[in-house]
């Protein structure tokens, strides 16, 4: 069973990760004689050395067999638990130039969540979400809707193609339909 003290050493990995892949693209991350959790087994792997090389994992085995590379950034994993981060699938993230932005990503983070799927589609989340993937700005990864398109902001069939056409030029990820179209407008929307 994994108890508060071990969810809070879990985040704790999860953001001494977010951190090293961001400061050094190129570096070795060597997370040394931690406890991983993994998804496919219900079985903790204690004692175990996990490789991140560019940000992504290399190596997960033994710590007493696997070579830790000269130069790797060494995090203690002792009594700690690796886990893959979670996903949040409908954030409401502020606008970038909110003053809560960093409280919200820093929850996010501290609690295990490396990814968010942000559903409010407002415009300045697309450069959010560029400074966050450079490294300028701290927190998950964002995935972002464009703006609602339901029955008040589509006009018709024409102009439902159009806007998701704005959209998806704008850079947006995918599209956020609410109530209220027709199925004129949803088909034209698909």
């Amino acid at each position: 069973m994994i108890t508060m003290r071990c969810l809070s050493q879990i985040a704790l990995l999860i953001a001494s990760l977010l951190y090293g892949a961001s400061v050094a693209a190129a570096s070795v991350t060597a997370f040394i004689n931690v406890n991983v959790v993994p998804m496919a087994t219900e079985a903790v792997l204690p004692a175990q050395t996990v490789l991140v090389e560019d940000g992504i994992i290399t190596t997960i085995g033994d710590v007493d067999n696997v070579r830790i590379p000269e130069g790797a950034l060494a995090v203690d994993g002792t009594d700690r638990f690796l886990m893959p981060g979670l996903a949040e699938m409908h954030a409401h993230v502020p606008a970038a130039n909110s003053p809560q932005l960093d409280r919200y990503f820093t929850l996010f983070v501290a609690n295990g969540v490396t990814s968010i799927r942000g559903m409010l589609g407002d415009p300045s989340h697309l450069d959010l979400r560029r400074n966050i993937l450079d490294g300028n700005v701290f927190g998950p990864r964002l995935t972002t809707s464009g703006p609602s398109l339901n029955g008040r902001s589509v006009s018709g069939a024409a102009d439902a193609r159009r806007q998701v056409r704005e959209q998806a030029a704008a850079g947006y990820d995918f599209i956020k339909v609410h109530p209220g179209l027709s199925a004129e407008e949803f088909t034209a929307l698909a």
